[in-house]
């Protein structure tokens, strides 16, 4: 499976196993629940989303995103991609943090840079089963048709 190395917004599924404790670089030190995690984001700049999607997928050295910081705690089990150079992740946060049984488990994890006030580009659901409706979501607001990641996509990519 291939991603065209174009500009383009996209959003992780997580999933932590067991509660763990976590410093996320300079924004403080969170606790994180077992269940499902959503990460928003996007990539506009050199190789685009499929670059930020390697990165991600792999666990970093030198932690640059807040994500890098979590995933080591994290495995990512799904994914979604919007191309193009609009940018969701703002608005994709604000939708799923208004889903049922959603949290914001980080104050400003993934926001340092947003300008819509965004408590936070990561959201949580207790219940993880949830992570599979949110494409549904992701499409209405992108108004475009987006690409699902399954884990096997992911694999080919990292």
């Amino acid at each position: 499976m291939s991603i065209e190395a174009g500009p383009g917004s996209y959003a992780l599924c997580l999933w932590v196993e067991t509660e763990v404790q976590v410093q996320i670089g300079k924004v403080g030190i969170f606790d994180f629940c077992p269940g499902g995690y959503v990460y928003l984001g996007s990539a506009q700049g050199p190789g685009g989303v499929t670059a930020r999607l390697r990165h991600h997928l792999r666990l970093a050295i030198n932690q640059r995103w807040h994500l890098d910081w979590l995933r080591p705690y994290a495995r990512i089990v799904q994914g979604y991609v919007a191309l193009g150079h609009d940018r969701f992740e703002c608005r994709w946060s604000k939708a799923l943090a208004q889903l049922p049984g959603s949290g914001i488990p980080a104050a400003g994890f993934g926001a340092s840079d947003c300008r819509m006030g965004c408590p936070a580009h990561l959201i949580y659901f207790a219940n993880g089963s949830v992570l599979e409706e949110i494409g549904f979501v992701l499409q209405a607001i992108a108004n475009q048709d987006i690409r699902a990641l399954s884990p096997a996509d992911l694999a080919i990519l990292n």
